[in-house]
């Protein structure tokens, strides 16, 4: 399921898809561009890259921060 992240005034801050890849959630910012994957298996959450960012979910935070 594709689900689109808003700020409080509606605009789009981005979306997390867990349609893109198996046990995995993707997260896009507006543009469209991979901004981070969340590894359900590992529990971790990865760059584009594949390079490690932390461990458990942290998608939020880089729609928030706006990466």
């Amino acid at each position: 399921m594709m689900q689109e992240i808003r700020d409080r005034q509606g605009h789009l801050l981005g979306t997390l898809d867990d349609r893109a890849l198996a046990d995995a959630i993707v997260a896009r910012n507006r543009q469209g561009h991979i901004v981070a994957i969340y590894d359900a298996a590992s529990d971790t959450t990865r760059l584009p890259n594949g390079h490690i960012y932390g461990s458990g979910n942290l998608l939020a935070a880089f729609l928030v921060s706006g990466c």
